[in-house]
């Protein structure tokens, strides 16, 4: 609950969730990603190409979006894709007790442009009080939720693995297990020779396999405060 002198919406770096959830960890990144993940602006703006994109996985997604949303799924799949990214970055407080708590929040919007038309997915990223975790829920409507794991990789790149899943409906939340499971694979990285992030996204469930992946580079192309 937020109460009298709690601060909400407050902007805060674009990397700012990232390097809360690794802690000390964070000094392992790349120098690059560090740098990019310390910029001050609030906002940041990316632009690159998916060497892959998309859902084989098309007839089922498109059943699925009246219930997660359109900013949920994906329904197309090609090579060479342009995307852009926009992400906005801003910090709670809230009390509990007599602690004062910060929980910083991510948006992230990704717009695929494919041949036959642009898709665009949405999420929303949350810092926990659990070193390494974070909350993210998928699309506007969040109802996916995913509880994942930040470390850092060889070579100082992000890495992120689902820790749990559920689904939220009509206030509740139903979890996701066995074959039901959704398992997400992130890879954020940097290429040194071209000087640009790497990106490589899976999400696999045990029956059906890979559900969605994306894989790709892109470079900031603008950075701005709120």
């Amino acid at each position: 609950m937020i109460m009298p002198g709690d601060r909400e919406g407050v902007p805060v770096g674009s990397g700012e969730a990232f390097l809360r959830a690794l802690g000390a960890d964070a000094a392992l990144l790349h120098p690059e990603i560090a740098a990019q993940m310390r910029t001050p602006a609030s906002r940041a703006r990316g632009e690159g190409v998916f060497a892959r994109a998309g859902s084989r996985y098309r007839l089922l997604n498109a059943l699925a979006m009246p219930l997660l949303g359109r900013d949920a799924v994906v329904t197309r799949i090609a090579s060479d894709v342009p995307f852009s990214v926009l992400t906005e970055s801003a910090v709670t407080t809230v009390t509990v007790g007599d602690a004062a708590i910060e929980r910083v929040t991510l948006r992230t919007t990704r717009e695929f442009r494919f041949p036959s038309g642009a898709q665009r997915v949405s999420d929303v990223m949350t810092t926990s009080v659990h070193p390494g975790l974070v909350r993210t829920l998928l699309g506007e409507r969040g109802r996916v939720e995913l509880i994942e794991e930040c470390a850092v990789g060889d070579g100082g790149t992000l890495r992120m693995r689902t820790r749990r899943a559920a689904l939220r409906l009509g206030g509740r939340r139903i979890a996701l297990r066995g074959i039901l499971a959704v398992h997400v694979d992130v890879e954020d990285g940097w290429d040194d020779d071209n000087a640009r992030r790497t990106i490589a996204v899976t999400v696999r469930n045990p029956l059906a396999g890979t559900l969605l992946e994306y894989r790709g580079w892109y470079r900031y192309s603008s950075v701005e405060d709120q």
